[in-house]
C-alpha cells in the first residue's frame, strides 16, 4: 500500500512538473524512476551508487555509468539529462578514454537492445548533447590501447637498436 501511495506521488509530481521537464506521457515505466526521498537511504560509497547534487527534488532516473570514466556505477541523474551531461556528472572520461567509440545501451519499447555510438574525440558530436538519457540506459566508455601499445613498440625498438649496434660493433672488431 505505502509502495502504491508512493508510486502515486510520483505520478502526481510528474503531472504537475511535466512543462518544466517537458516529459513526453508514456515514455517511462514509474517502476523506474525515484524520488530523491526514495534513494536517500542507499549507500553513497564510490563505484556503487552515486546521486546528482545538482537539482533538489527532481525526479531521478538510474543510468549506468561503465569502464573509463572516474565515476563507474549506477547513478541517479535528473529526468531529461542529456548525455554529455551525464557523462560530466560521472566524472568524465579518464586520460586513459577512447572517445571516438563510446557506446550508450537501451532497452526500446519492444524490448530489444538499441545501441548508439558517440565520438567525443573532438569535444562531441551534435547528437551527444541532443540525446536524453532514459530508466535503464548504459554507458560504457572503452579503455584505449594507445600507451600500451606505445611503450610496447617503443621497447621493441629499443631491443633492434640494441641488437644491431651491437651486430655493427662485432663487425667492427672483427675487421680489426
Amino acid at each position: 500500500m505505502v509502495e502504491l501511495f508512493k508510486r502515486m506521488m510520483i505520478c502526481l509530481f510528474l503531472v504537475l512538473h511535466s512543462s518544466s521537464f517537458a516529459i513526453k506521457p508514456g515514455k517511462y515505466n514509474l517502476k523506474e524512476i525515484a524520488l530523491p526521498s526514495e534513494v536517500k537511504d542507499l549507500s553513497k560509497s564510490y563505484g556503487s551508487v552515486f546521486f546528482s547534487p545538482s537539482v533538489k527534488d527532481t525526479v531521478l532516473v538510474p543510468v549506468h555509468f561503465w569502464g573509463e570514466v572516474k565515476k563507474s556505477g549506477l547513478h541517479f541523474l535528473p529526468i531529461n539529462t542529456t548525455f554529455m551531461n551525464g557523462i560530466s556528472i560521472a566524472g568524465g572520461p579518464q586520460a586513459s578514454a577512447e572517445l571516438d567509440s563510446i557506446r550508450l545501451t537501451r532497452k526500446s519499447e519492444s524490448g530489444e537492445l538499441e545501441i548508439l555510438k558517440f565520438n567525443l574525440s573532438d569535444g562531441g558530436e551534435k547528437d551527444a548533447y541532443k540525446e536524453v538519457l532514459k530508466p535503464g540506459d548504459s554507458i560504457f566508455v572503452p579503455k584505449s590501447n594507445f600507451y600500451e601499445n606505445r611503450s610496447y613498440y617503443t621497447s621493441l625498438v629499443g631491443v633492434f637498436a640494441t641488437i644491431i649496434s651491437s651486430a655493427l660493433v662485432l663487425r667492427q672488431i672483427n675487421k680489426n
